[in-house]
């Protein structure tokens, strides 16, 4: 399964906004940009993906994966102007399936939405509506209803990937996790 990560502009998923006013202030010039492969760093330097309710209308947070191959989302890639971002960015964490499952990592259920109030409380996080313009069940995406803490898996069940070589090089070494290129330049 594929997390892409996104650009943050404001507060970081987890951070209220005291602590992102706090993080700004302090850190002056040096704040990072909110770009992705920032958004990347900060995964590989906390071992976590963060759950978080931002991309989603519910107030479940929740990590959202594809079973979608990269090339495929790469490929597909688009500006959604509605959210004022790209859909997918060439950085971020795949997990083994059987490891995601393992952690209770689930799909999505896809259906109409007067069909959330359906499910069983405990499944509503995996709920997303079909969509009217686009059909989402092409993204295969699949969440978590918590926190990934990427420390705890098998390093061999984890793989990091990145734009390109230029970006393999910045990356930070704190991490056991292999790292592929995107690209099909490298």
């Amino acid at each position: 399964l594929v997390h892409c990560t996104r650009g943050c502009q404001g507060a970081l998923p987890g951070e209220t906004q005291r602590q992102y006013r706090d993080r700004v202030l302090l850190a002056g010039r040096h704040t990072e940009s909110g770009e992705p492969f920032e958004t990347l760093v900060r995964i590989l330097r906390s071992g976590r993906l963060v759950a978080s309710a931002r991309a989603t209308r519910q107030s479940h947070p929740v990590v959202c994966f594809s079973a979608a191959p990269l090339v495929e989302l790469t490929q597909r890639r688009c500006f959604r102007s509605h959210l004022n971002r790209w859909d997918y960015e060439p950085y971020g964490v795949a997990i083994r399936l059987e490891a995601a499952r393992a952690i209770g990592i689930q799909p999505v259920i896809y259906g109409q939405p007067d069909q959330r109030t359906t499910l069983a409380r405990a499944d509503r996080y995996r709920f997303h509506p079909l969509g009217k313009t686009y059909d989402w069940r092409s993204e295969r995406e699949w969440r978590s209803p918590a926190t990934v803490d990427l420390t705890r898996l098998d390093p061999g069940d984890v793989r990091v990937f990145v734009r390109d070589a230029a970006d393999v090089a910045r990356l930070p070494d704190l991490r056991p996790w292999p790292v592929s290129v995107v690209s099909g330049n490298d």
